[in-house]
């Protein structure tokens, strides 16, 4: 499957979700924070969690119509790890987002969008980074913008008229 098709397919799973989830220690944290709000800006149901013990309880309650994107660079972080098993044991749809193929990320995740950045030994990853994480999540919006603009139009309206 082509990167094109996997943005395709991963627009088309969180146009279909009751609610989404996104996951992330560090910088990937704030990658996944990142796409809670751009999410929410459109009309989705999107959370992020930065307390670690809301993070365990959500996982273990969402339920077969959400969905779950990870974020993870080296796609090898135990906690990340955990919740992902957690969610894809309750029935919930699984994304990934991660630089490594051949990471554990990659065995747990239905679906893996691949990322490119650079890691510096004990520094760990940069932010290009984390901003390659997000590139990633603007190019599912823009197809989210063709296949739910009517959602996204009243997302806009509401929001709009919220801030006037």
């Amino acid at each position: 499957m082509t990167n094109t098709e996997k943005i395709k397919q991963s627009a088309n799973l969180i146009k279909n979700s009751n609610a989404i989830y996104l996951f992330g220690i560090g910088f990937s944290a704030l990658a996944a924070q990142g796409a809670q709000i751009r999410l929410m800006r459109l009309g989705y149901k999107a959370y992020f969690f930065s307390e670690q013990h809301t993070r365990v309880v959500s996982s273990h309650l969402i339920k077969p119509d959400d969905l779950a994107i990870a974020f993870s660079v080296t796609g090898d972080t135990r906690e990340t790890l955990q919740w992902l098993s957690k969610v894809k044991e309750n029935g919930a749809k699984t994304i990934a987002i991660t630089n490594h193929s051949r990471s554990p990320i990659t065995k747990i995740a239905e679906l893996i969008l691949f990322t490119a950045g650079k890691e510096v030994a004990q520094e760990g990853s940069t932010l290009i980074t984390e901003m390659s994480q997000l590139f990633v999540v603007e190019q599912i919006c823009q197809y989210l913008h063709e296949i739910d603009s009517s959602r996204i139009a009243l997302a806009k309206k509401q929001i709009s008229q919220s801030i006037e």
